[in-house]
């Protein structure tokens, strides 16, 4: 069978890598489609796949959207897969649509996220029509996870017997060889002793894009609660979210502080969380929270708010600490619980990367978008 796979940027296939790998080694043709043509070409090379160019971007002008519907229309005429999916909310519409207009059999949006949770008003009811009218268009919506899956149903969005969900998580997981906190444990080292942190200091990490919905600003004011305890820093990596930045003096103030450690962007996630701690992931919503799942694989508790997604890569008392929204009382509570009880962070990290390991592998969840697929083609 010939797979079609189509995101508005390329970064997002790094999360679906596994699932196309997969696919192509059973004899499928896969063929990757999006915008950045020199990022797009390159990742096609390097896994060894055809590519088309499309004209997606992540705004909104309808008069783009026309003339990108139109340009898919044309590519999916010409390429005629049997199988079309599309992620990101942009790339789904656009792909939704124009397949339905090519005639194409199988039209599967897998949604990695809801970004109408956190918008407010007409952007919130427009947000909320676009996916509705990508639902229309589709034949099968694979969710990423359960708690997407609810939000959904509870918004009444998708037709109930266009809904399909294998397991745990359908795409991204954790590369336990990547992931591994034994191999990493010195340069995690390394890394506390290059900013004066001692053994026996606590490292609160966070990893995410600075931006409102990723919490930033609430690690900020729980920061203003705890950093009276001297013994207690903060691991900060990221870049601001040029699509929603914050003001510019916010992470100046705050990283200019004592004890809050600012690293900038870095690819080499997985020693930053050899040196960590806890991580505190304070984000408004996620499609699932990888980064949740990748710090309990590095053997480190997870602090998360209980919303969409977050609540999904923790287990409560098991794996870490999964906290009402906006609750500083509560996270500040639990931060200095796992401070003062350096055996309950071991408890967790152990119970954390066993729990990657049982449900989160990226060969577990490449599977599960697989079999989820299977529920759908025709």
């Amino acid at each position: 069978m010939k797979f079609l796979f189509v995101t508005t940027v390329p970064i997002t296939f790094g999360f679906c890598e596994q699932y196309i790998m997969d696919l192509k080694s059973l004899g499928h043709e896969c063929i990757i489609a999006s915008s950045d043509i020199d990022a797009l070409k390159d990742l096609a090379h390097k896994w060894g796949l055809n590519y088309v160019y499309l004209p997606l971007y992540r705004g909104m002008n309808p008069m783009k959207d026309v003339k990108a519907i139109v340009k898919t229309r044309d590519e999916l005429s010409r390429l005629k897969p049997d199988v079309l999916i599309a992620a990101t909310p942009k790339a789904a519409m656009v792909s939704m649509i124009a397949g339905k207009i090519s005639g194409i059999k199988n039209r599967v949006y897998h949604i990695f996220g809801l970004p109408f949770e956190t918008a407010v008003g007409l952007k919130r009811k427009l947000l909320l029509q676009i996916e509705k009218l990508t639902g229309k268009f589709a034949t099968g919506v694979i969710p990423i996870g359960s708690s997407v899956l609810e939000s959904i149903q509870e918004q009444k969005i998708f037709a109930p017997a266009k809904l399909h969900l294998t397991g745990l998580l359908t795409t991204g997981g954790v590369d336990l060889k990547r992931f591994d906190p034994d191999a990493l444990k010195g340069i995690g080292q390394n890394i506390r002793r290059q900013h004066g942190i001692k053994d026996t200091d606590v490292v609160i990490g966070y990893v995410a894009r600075f931006t409102q919905d990723k919490g930033f600003i609430d690690l900020t004011e729980i920061w203003e609660k705890i950093k009276g305890n001297n013994n207690v820093h903060i691991l900060l990596a990221g870049e601001m979210d040029s699509r929603a930045p914050l003001p510019n003096q916010i992470l100046d103030d705050f990283i200019n502080q004592d004890r809050v450690h600012y690293l900038g962007y870095r690819e080499d996630i997985e020693s930053i969380f050899a040196a960590m701690d806890i991580f505190l992931f304070p984000s408004y919503r996620e499609g699932f929270g990888n980064v949740n799942l990748e710090a309990s694989a590095m053997r480190v508790p997870v602090i998360t708010y209980n919303v969409t997604g977050c609540k999904d890569a923790v287990q409560n008392n098991i794996t870490g600490y999964v906290v009402p929204f906006k609750d500083y009382e509560s996270i500040v509570l639990k931060i200095n619980e796992l401070i003062d009880n350096p055996s309950i962070r071991k408890k967790f990290g152990e119970q954390g990367r066993s729990m990657v390991q049982k449900y989160f592998t990226t060969k577990i969840v490449g599977q599960n978008l697989i079999a989820a697929l299977n529920t759908i083609i025709k």
